[in-house]
């Protein structure tokens, strides 16, 4: 059940919709910066770091990495929100213009470090033979579910309660994708499925 959660956790952390509602969430915001550009940027930071990240992910342990991306992706999306939070209550906030934009690139840096490679990893390290082909069947359902869940109610949110209740929501989930993986999912590097197993089991 690990594999499914953590996978479920990559989608539920709001990564879709960060990137399919990029340039309303900056057309919303009013930046300086064009909403097109600010979903160039976007994108090219994910591909970037995305392709960074294959160099690093052997660098240290699994879970180091994961609680890594979870932490930061709670620290910028409530930078997010709180700037939404401060634009709903009227608050003057032209001179925190760069955290949009800084929080979305510091985002997508954090989710493609960690939560965006490292559960496929996991997905074909901690599955026994014998349910590998069920439960990575099982996993990646879980998976599209949520980015469908996440892409659905995304917008529902935000027109009925504000953007920042939508990242304010995101930000908890990650606090619990913390906690998670520092008490149950084991580490995988370096190990072998019989290890992995008996871990598993105590």
């Amino acid at each position: 059940m690990s594999v499914v959660a953590v996978l479920a956790f990559q989608q539920l952390c709001g990564v879709n919709a960060v990137v399919f509602y990029t340039v309303p969430i900056f057309q919303a915001v009013g930046s300086s910066i064009s909403p097109n550009l600010a979903g160039i940027i976007i994108a090219l930071v994910q591909v970037l770091c995305s392709y960074v990240s294959i160099f690093i992910i052997e660098k240290a342990n699994r879970r180091f990495y994961l609680m890594l991306s979870s932490v930061g992706m709670l620290l910028f999306l409530t930078a997010l929100g709180m700037y939404f939070h401060l634009k709903r209550l009227n608050v003057d906030i032209s001179p925190l213009g760069f955290i949009p934009i800084g929080s979305a690139v510091m985002f997508m840096i954090s989710f493609s470090i960690g939560y965006g490679p490292i559960p496929w990893l996991l997905m074909g390290e901690l599955f026994a033979p014998e349910v590998k082909g069920i439960g990575n069947g099982f996993a990646i359902a879980t998976n599209w579910s949520c980015a469908f869940l996440v892409t659905y109610f995304f917008p529902i949110i935000n027109n009925s309660l504000g953007a920042h209740i939508s990242f304010y929501i995101c930000a908890g989930i990650m606090a619990l994708a913390t906690i998670y993986v520092a008490a149950v999912v084991p580490e995988t590097r370096g190990t072998t499925l019989l290890e992995i197993q008996q871990i598993l089991n105590k």
